[in-house]
């Protein structure tokens, strides 16, 4: 539930679930909150805090794939399906040697991430925000989340 202060403006929430452009389009509960016949809250949307990412090996092999996925802290029950699932309210990038790895900007709360063929092990790092102009009162909101990992040369004939 959001704390005494948090503000939760309906604008925000129209452009959070991609249904406006803006923050000051006309924006309905019922009809662009909700995909139910449910009473529908405003908190429904809330989250207090981005709490992370996590990845599930830090030391993935070479020619490997996995998925980084964000996490939060008091998630509302339609946080996950109307916000979390929009790409627009995340911005992912590639940092430390960005040519040994693919990861999937254009993505929602999971990134898809390809590890290349490497000549030793390598050191790479990515980096996501989230920013989707409803829960700004959140904890690292529209602040770079980093993450670091080491592709491992498991003896494949990666670049020297």
């Amino acid at each position: 539930m959001p704390n005494t202060g948090d503000t939760l403006l309906l604008g925000g929430l129209g452009k959070a679930v991609g249904a406006n452009a803006d923050t000051t389009s006309l924006t309905r509960l019922g009809l662009h909150g909700s995909a139910s016949s449910n009473e529908t809250k405003l908190s429904d949307f809330y989250i207090s805090a981005i709490a992370g990412m996590e990845i599930p090996d830090t030391t993935p092999d070479e020619s490997t794939s996995a998925t980084a996925t964000v996490t939060f802290s008091n998630a509302g029950s339609s946080f996950g399906a109307r916000i979390a699932a929009v790409n627009g309210n995340f911005t992912w990038t590639e940092g430390l040697n960005d040519g040994s790895f693919v990861l999937t900007t254009a993505s929602d709360y999971t990134a898809p991430i390809s590890f290349g063929s490497v000549g030793a092990n390598t050191n790479i790092s990515f980096s996501v925000a989230f920013r989707d102009y409803f829960n700004d009162h959140a904890t690292n909101y529209n602040s770079s989340i980093p993450e670091t990992a080491i592709i491992q040369n498991t003896g494949g004939a990666g670049p020297g």
